[in-house]
């Protein structure tokens, strides 16, 4: 179960907050919260909000998120985390896939050496509201290499990205389901780097699309 501590004007102090595998859909709303009476309800629900106004702050000001795997089964009754993390589960397969990179030059895809990868991972995929337009893809499903999920219409299978939200940066990446995975080098150097995209110390050599 994810817990929350909210650091109200303490989050400023950190360069990125990290959505590690967070799925619950209230996670700032105590456990017990339909057992609660409607006073504590209510001063719930203001916490909840205060977190959820923090966290925008936070990013639109100039800091970073990341968001690894599950980060976008989260919150799906927050429209502005949606916006902000780049999209929202909408379904998911486990296999092993072949992936390419969309954006070989890019520092956060140095660690592939330009090469495209196999892994066996649980990968998601995409509702609204995703759009290449408003994110830099960095990896996506090699449809040339593997089957087509059969999950999109327009077969666009992303598997991580930049976007800008305000004037913050974001890194999202749908792999880190699987145990093994975390014991891949690849993935571990490709996370860091995307922690190190939004952080503000990676270069950025590709223009990533305003937030729309």
């Amino acid at each position: 179960m994810t817990r929350v501590y909210y650091m109200g004007d303490r989050l400023p102090q950190f360069d990125a907050l990290v959505m590690n595998n967070i799925h619950e859909p209230d996670p700032f709303l105590p456990d017990d919260f339909g057992q609660r009476t409607d006073e504590q309800k209510a001063a719930a629900r203001q916490f909840d909000a205060a977190v959820k106004q923090s966290i925008v702050d936070y990013v639109r000001g100039g800091k970073g998120i990341v968001g690894i795997h599950a980060a976008t089964a989260a919150l799906q009754n927050w429209p502005e985390y949606g916006q902000m993390m780049g999209g929202y589960y909408s379904g998911h397969i486990y296999q092993e896939v072949a992936i390419k990179l969309d954006d070989p030059q890019h520092p956060v895809n140095a660690c592939f050496g330009g090469k495209p990868l196999r892994i066996n991972d649980e990968v998601y995929i995409f509702g609204e509201p995703y759009s290449r337009q408003r994110l830099h893809v960095l990896l996506s499903l090699d449809l040339e290499r593997m089957a087509d999920p059969g999950k999109r219409s327009d077969k666009d299978y992303a598997v991580s990205w930049l976007s800008q939200y305000g004037q913050g940066r974001v890194f999202y990446t749908t792999l880190g389901h699987a145990a093994d995975t975390y014991w891949n080098p690849l993935f571990l150097r490709h996370v860091l780097a995307g922690i190190q995209f939004a952080v503000g110390d990676c270069p950025q050599i590709t223009q990533i699309p305003p937030e729309r």
